[in-house]
């Protein structure tokens, strides 16, 4: 069979010059956008790491100063998540240990060891008293991040709910400490030293893969545990 070139021609119509013009800036646009989104998380997750040191650092000074145990008191269950600095007895009092005290009320229900837990974390709150020299207001995490958890070196476990706290002691000896953020695109761990402030940031980008298989929680959960098994290792 014979083809005119007509007809070859008219089966290989290529795009116009405006077609391939609008895909490319369809495309430019998506990805403005995405590097947007992640610049804009990142700037709120450095806001917040930036916030955490500088109270830590402050607490130091007033635990001194004051000759009393002060805490970074983190609030995971409210909405928004929050954090804030107390001052509370001296350093006498004894820091409570949510994993000891919990460890033989395994077999009740989750009501009923929530309930102890919430009884026991207002005595502990009845001690202490909010630093408003350093903000008068709890800061508030913004909604592009959330507080995965935080672990202690007086816990032997990585607290995801309740009232996490760092404890620090008017020697200058404070808890060594790890707290975990989340974003849809990352996972940010801050390590806190027990006797010095060289504190360690550590990013986790997430994969798309991740992203389309699993959900955002359970992915945050799952990357923070690994950080955390790293920084019990070292």
């Amino acid at each position: 069979m014979i083809f005119s070139k007509k007809h070859i021609s008219s089966g290989h119509k290529g795009f116009s010059l405006l077609e391939i013009l609008v895909v490319v800036t369809i495309v430019s646009l998506i990805t403005a956008l995405t590097i947007s989104s992640l610049n804009f998380s990142r700037e709120h997750a450095e806001d917040t790491l930036r916030t955490v040191e500088r109270a830590i650092r402050y607490a130091q000074d007033q635990a001194a100063l004051r000759n009393v145990i002060v805490r970074l008191h983190f609030y995971l269950n409210t909405q928004p998540q929050q954090f804030a600095l107390e001052f509370g007895p001296d350093d006498n009092f004894v820091i409570p240990v949510k994993s000891i005290q919990l460890k033989s009320l395994y077999d009740l229900s989750d009501e009923d060891r929530k309930e102890i837990e919430n009884k026991r974390q207002k005595e502990v709150n009845s001690k202490f008293r909010p630093l408003v020299e350093f903000q008068k207001e709890n800061f508030e995490i913004p909604e592009t991040l959330r507080i995965i958890g935080v672990g202690t070196s007086i816990q032997d476990e990585f607290v995801t709910d309740f009232d996490p706290a760092i404890y620090i002691y008017p020697n200058g000896e404070k808890d060594g400490a790890i707290v975990i953020f989340g974003s849809e695109d990352e996972v940010i761990s801050l390590e806190i030293p027990a006797f010095t402030n060289d504190f360690k940031r550590e990013y986790k980008t997430i994969s798309e893969e991740d992203v389309d298989a699993r959900e955002i929680y359970e992915i945050h959960e799952s990357m923070a545990i690994d950080l955390v098994k790293k920084w019990q290792s070292n």
